[in-house]
């Protein structure tokens, strides 16, 4: 699976992502409103999911966090 990446166009100042792969994260992507160079300002995070016991998740968010402080 290849990163999003964020681009903004230096001519219109649109902000659009695309899929590259990592080898080519310093090109340039041309942007879907006027065409021209996009330089790109972000790369967005890849979401996943912690599964199984010993992951701190709903313990935490129901304030059921066990874990003991000194």
């Amino acid at each position: 699976m290849s990163p999003t990446y964020e681009y903004e166009c230096k001519g219109c100042n649109h902000i659009f992502r695309a899929i590259r792969q990592i080898k080519d994260r310093k090109k340039t992507a041309a942007c879907p409103c006027c065409g021209l160079k996009a330089k790109r300002i972000l790369v967005n995070p890849i979401e996943f999911i912690l599964k199984g016991k010993g992951w701190p998740g709903k313990e935490i968010k129901n304030g059921n966090n066990k874990s003991k402080t000194t």
